[in-house]
C-alpha cells in the first residue's frame, strides 16, 4: 500500500471517529448543542439544500415525458433512447463518488457551486443540439452536475441534526425532493406538446439560476470538517455574499485558518471503509434494489401508456402527478415514524430518548429503523403485481391511477429509512454515505432500466410486473432481515476493530 494510500485511510478513520465522538459527547451533555444552528435555522438550512438538489431528480423525471417525441425526431429507436437514461443513471452513481465526497473535507456551499456551473453549462448544450450523440454526451455531463446535489443535502441534514431528530429532517429534506418528480413529468409534458422537446432544456437552465441565487446569497457553511458546531468561521472563499456583508456573533475566532482535515483528500479510501462493510454494504442493496425497481417500473410508463390508452406526452405526465403524491406523503409519514420508533426503543432500555445510540453498543439502531421495511416489501411487492394485470386487461385508467398512488407511498418508505439508517452509522462523513448510496442504487438501476423495456416487451405487462414484485419481495426481505438480526454484532465488531 502506497503511502498517500495509508494517509488517505487514516484521515478518513480519524475524521469519523472524531465526528462520531463529537456527537456523543456533545448528545451526553444536555447544555451543549449538537449544532449552534436554531431550530428555525436548521429547517431553513435544510430546506435550502432540499430545493438546491431539486435538479437531480428534475432531469431525470422532466425528460421521461419526452421520450416518444426524441425517437420520432431523432429518427432513432425507443431502446436508444431509454440507453441515455442508463448512461445517466450511471454517471448518477459515479460523480457524487467524487464531488459530494470531497465535500466532507472541503464543504459543502464549494460542491453545490461546482455542481450548479456543470449543470447550467450541460443544459445550454442539451437545448441547442440535434443529434443523438451530442444527446447522450451532454446528458452524461448532465448527470455529473445534477446528481451530487443529493448525496450534498442529505450531508447537511446529518451536518446539523443530531440522531434523535434525522428521521424528520431526512423526511423533509426527501419531501422537498419529491416536488422535482411531482412537476417535471408535468412540465416535461407540457413544454414537449406545446413548445418542442428542447424547450425541456431551456427550462431547466433558467430553473438552476433561480435555485442558485439564494445559495450564494445565504446558504452558509455546515460541514463538522469545517465548521464543526457551525461556531468555527469557514475560509472566506467558503462563505456566503451575507457572511462576507456581516460576520456570525457565534463565531469562536474571526479569522481561523482551514484545519488539516479540511484539506481535499482522495475519496475512494472512504468508500472503500463503507463497501466493505457487510452491515452497510447489506443496506445498501436493499436500497439499491428498491430504488432500481422503481426506476424500471417508472422507464416503462410512458410506453405502455401509449400502447395502452394512447396517452400524449401531456397525458403521460399527469399520470406521474399520483405517483409523486404517495411520495411526498410517504416521506412526511416514515420520517415522523422513524422518529418514534427511535424513542420507543430508547423507553424500552430505559434509556433517555435524547442520548445518542453511539453511547451504547447495544442500542437496536438496526431494529428501530428498519422493522418497518419488511410489512413495506410485502405491501409494495403486491401492489406492482396487481399495477400490471391491471395493464394486461386493459381496466380503466381510474385504477392505474390508484395504484400509481399507492406503489409511490410504499415504495419511497424503504429507501427513506434504509438511507436514514445508513447516515446513522456512518455519521463522521455522511455525504460519502450519501455518494455510496447513489453509487450502489444508480448502476443496478442503470443495468435494471436497460433491459426492463425489452423485457416488458418479452414477457408481457401482467407476468413483467408478477416478476418484478416477486423479487421485490423475496429478494428485499431477507436482506432485511439479515440486518435487523445481525446489525448490533457486526457493528460492534466493526467499532471494536477501529478502536
Amino acid at each position: 500500500m502506497s503511502a498517500s494510500t495509508t494517509s488517505t485511510s487514516t484521515w478518513s478513520a480519524e475524521t469519523a471517529k472524531k465526528c462520531q465522538d463529537e456527537e456523543s459527547e456533545l448528545q451526553g451533555t444536555p447544555n451543549i448543542p449538537f449544532s449552534i444552528f436554531t431550530s428555525t435555522s436548521k429547517y431553513l438550512i435544510t430546506i435550502m439544500a432540499s430545493v438546491a438538489s431539486l435538479i437531480s431528480p428534475m432531469s431525470s423525471n422532466i425528460y421521461l415525458t419526452a421520450l416518444n417525441p426524441i425517437a420520432e425526431d431523432l429518427h432513432v429507436s425507443d431502446s436508444k433512447v431509454n440507453f441515455t437514461i442508463t448512461t445517466f443513471m450511471i454517471f448518477q452513481g459515479i460523480s457524487p463518488v467524487f464531488i459530494a465526497t470531497c465535500s466532507d473535507a472541503v464543504g459543502r456551499r464549494p460542491a453545490f457551486l461546482v455542481c450548479f456551473t456543470l449543470y447550467i453549462a450541460a443544459n445550454i448544450g442539451l437545448a441547442l443540439q440535434s443529434n443523438y450523440g451530442s444527446l447522450l454526451g451532454l446528458r452524461c455531463l448532465q448527470s455529473a452536475g445534477s446528481s451530487p446535489t443529493i448525496a450534498l443535502a442529505s450531508a447537511v441534514a446529518v451536518d446539523i441534526a443530531a440522531s434523535k431528530q434525522r428521521g424528520s429532517f431526512l423526511g423533509v429534506m426527501l419531501a422537498l425532493q419529491i416536488i422535482g418528480p411531482t412537476v417535471a413529468p408535468v412540465a416535461g409534458g407540457l413544454l414537449t406538446s406545446h413548445l418542442g422537446w428542447h424547450a425541456i432544456f431551456w427550462f431547466l437552465s433558467i430553473a438552476a439560476v433561480v435555485l442558485l441565487i439564494p445559495m450564494v446569497l445565504f446558504f452558509p457553511e455546515t460541514s463538522r470538517n469545517v465548521v464543526h458546531d457551525g461556531s468555527t468561521p469557514p475560509p472566506w472563499w467558503n462563505r456566503s455574499i451575507k457572511q462576507m456583508l456581516c460576520r456570525n456573533r457565534h463565531w469562536k475566532s474571526p479569522e481561523l485558518s482551514v484545519n488539516k482535515e479540511t484539506q481535499l483528500k482522495n475519496p475512494l479510501p472512504i468508500l472503500r471503509v463503507i463497501l466493505t462493510d457487510p452491515e452497510s454494504l447489506m443496506i445498501l442493496l436493499i436500497i439499491g434494489q428498491s430504488y432500481s425497481g422503481i426506476y424500471s417500473l417508472m422507464t416503462t410508463i410512458p410506453s405502455l401508456m401509449y400502447s395502452t390508452y394512447g396517452y400524449n406526452s401531456e397525458q403521460i405526465g399527469y399520470l406521474f402527478l399520483a405517483w409523486s403524491a404517495g411520495t411526498v406523503i410517504s416521506t412526511f409519514t416514515t420520517g415522523t415514524y422513524l422518529d418514534w420508533v427511535y424513542r420507543r426503543e430508547a423507553r424500552k432500555m430505559n434509556l433517555d430518548p435524547d442520548t445518542d445510540m453511539k453511547d451504547f453498543p447495544d442500542f437496536p439502531i438496526e431494529k428501530a429503523r428498519l422493522q418497518f421495511a419488511i410489512p413495506v416489501l410485502a405491501i409494495t411487492g403486491a401492489t406492482i403485481i396487481t399495477y400490471g394485470w391491471l395493464l394486461e386487461y386493459n381496466y380503466p385508467v381510474a385504477f392505474v391511477y390508484c395504484f400509481e398512488l399507492i406503489f409511490g407511498f410504499w415504495s419511497s418508505s424503504v429507501c427513506q429509512v434504509g438511507t436514514t439508517l445508513l447516515m446513522d452509522l456512518h455519521p463522521g462523513f455522511p455525504a460519502a454515505a450519501g455518494a455510496t448510496v447513489n453509487l450502489v442504487r444508480c448502476l443496478l438501476g442503470a443495468g435494471v432500466t436497460a433491459c426492463a423495456l425489452p423485457l416488458l416487451h418479452k414477457i408481457g405487462k401482467g407476468w413483467f410486473h408478477t416478476f418484478a414484485g416477486a423479487v421485490w419481495v423475496w429478494c428485499g426481505i431477507p436482506m432485511v432481515w439479515w440486518v435487523i438480526r445481525n446489525g448490533v454484532q457486526l457493528r460492534k465488531r466493526r467499532d471494536s476493530k477501529s478502536a
